[in-house]
């Protein structure tokens, strides 16, 4: 389940939802889904032959969301990185990997700092975009 970005420090949370058949009861879907995360799973191991985890390594379990919302299962999974942010931007490159192998996947990731990655990109814009000329840019 969720737990409070807020409580936790050093700790990146990231879930992927895949479309799921809807006229399907919800331990069908659970099924598909666990099926699904085996399958994910297997796919970046071999990215982590060697690798030894500061805190907690990569995860994912079926969750179902506190508040409802979405109100279907899905793929989450959270990671304390302690002083190693490179655990924090491994975890981003296999989010990256299975979003190239799962082309139906929607992945978010967010740390303490909430959406890193676009805090990350925001640094990369041009000093001369701003808000008055950057309509459909």
């Amino acid at each position: 389940m969720y737990m409070d970005l807020q409580d936790q420090e050093n700790c990146v949370q990231y879930s992927i939802y895949f479309p799921l058949p809807n006229q399907q009861p919800q331990p069908y879907q659970i099924t598909l889904l666990q099926e699904t995360c085996a399958l994910v799973i297997s796919h970046v191991q071999c990215f982590l032959i060697g690798h030894l985890w500061q805190k907690d390594p990569f995860s994912l379990q079926v969750t179902l969301a506190r508040n409802g919302d979405p109100a279907y299962p899905f793929l989450h999974g959270q990671t304390r990185f302690g002083d190693c942010i490179d655990d924090e931007w491994l975890i981003v490159f296999l989010l990256r990997e299975i979003s190239i192998k799962f082309k139906e996947a929607i992945i978010s990731v967010s740390d303490n700092d909430g959406e890193f990655l676009l805090i990350e990109a925001a640094m990369e814009l041009p000093n001369w975009l701003d808000p008055s000329n950057s309509q459909n840019r």
